[in-house]
């Protein structure tokens, strides 16, 4: 088996088609309240498709599977699948394109409820979407409460260029903090090694955070690292990590390090569950799709939070959720 051991300063093809996913996703989908994809488009972006396109987009997605998904079985058992369905006219009567996109990731997801295993359909537009931008970075607020507990809101996990950079500096503010609270509630994820960077602040000696398995023998451990901290927490600080129904992906990575750890405790409601790192993959006539091609295994656990969340230790309402861990950081001073 072959171990790959980077530093948390080495860019990773993993931070860019996570982000990126991020990026395309939105255009292409909506959040239902259950938290389920679901494709929409105004009316002037739906467009026709005949049986040549059902074709070439089962032919492609199921290549595309079968060469990159993390699972080599399941990977076969969905390429299978959804060419099988075309063969016997599952798909003839369906003849606009994000109906098929919807009906495609349905019939994966009945295999392999992955949050990150999507199928889109994306009319191209007259002007490139932009990215939802972020004030600082995504750390939208840093405050010490009572003077010694100190409290940061971070809204995204961004890998652009500064992000680094504005973390430390929300951590050096908080550098007096007995106690820390990092708020993910609003957070739905973005690159890793910005969830890499906030942990390195979190342990005093060299740590593996989790190890990121691919489909082949290949590993890669990723460990934390000293470079360009803003103030490296002593391990008498308690640390309390706030969750939501919404928090996703990267932003869940945290969580689940430090908890797994051992390291923070979790305040508010279980997260999304979204773990595997994902690509995103271009299909015939504007379709595309987001297929996960590792998996996070932390050391501790042996696995990770896909598809269950991130279960929190202290259960409650995500708006009791600072009221809450301010209680219980009181409470770890005294």
């Amino acid at each position: 088996m072959r171990t790959v051991n980077r530093p948390e300063s080495t860019p990773r093809l993993l931070l860019v088609v996570t982000l990126l996913s991020a990026f395309l996703a939105p255009a292409c989908h909506k959040e239902s309240p259950t938290g389920t994809d679901e494709q929409s488009a105004p009316p002037s972006e739906i467009l026709a498709i005949d049986a040549h396109t059902r074709r070439s987009v089962v032919a492609a997605l199921a290549g595309s599977l079968r060469e990159n998904y993390f699972d080599v079985r399941a990977a076969e058992v969905m390429a299978t699948k959804i060419k099988s369905r075309l063969a016997e006219g599952d798909y003839d009567a369906i003849d606009d394109a994000h109906s098929f996109a919807v009906r495609l990731e349905k019939d994966l997801h009945a295999i392999s409820d992955d949050r990150h295993l999507l199928v889109t359909f994306c009319a191209r537009p007259a002007k490139p979407a932009r990215p939802q931008c972020f004030d600082n970075h995504g750390f939208a607020h840093v405050e010490l409460h009572d003077g010694d507990i100190g409290h940061v809101e971070i809204l995204t996990m961004a890998g652009d260029p500064g992000a680094r950079h504005a973390a430390a500096e929300a951590m050096a503010r908080l550098s007096e903090a007995r106690a820390l609270i990092l708020d993910l509630r609003k957070n739905r994820g973005g690159a890793a090694s910005m969830a890499d960077f906030l942990c390195s602040h979190l342990f005093e000696t060299r740590t593996l955070l989790y190890t990121l398995k691919r489909r082949s023998d290949e590993k890669t451990e990723v460990w934390t690292s000293p470079e360009g901290l803003g103030h490296r927490f002593s391990g008498d600080v308690s640390v309390f990590v706030l969750v939501s129904g919404e928090t996703f992906s990267a932003a869940e990575g945290l969580a689940y390090v430090l908890q797994q750890h051992g390291r923070a405790k979790i305040v508010g409601e279980t997260t999304k569950g979204g773990a595997h790192p994902n690509m995103v993959r271009a299909l015939p006539t504007d379709f595309m799709t987001s297929i996960p091609f590792m998996r996070v295994v932390h050391p501790v656990s042996g696995g990770d939070w896909e598809g269950v969340g991130v279960r929190p230790d202290v259960q409650c309402a995500s708006n009791d959720a600072l009221t809450t861990a301010l209680s219980l950081a009181r409470g770890s001073l005294r």
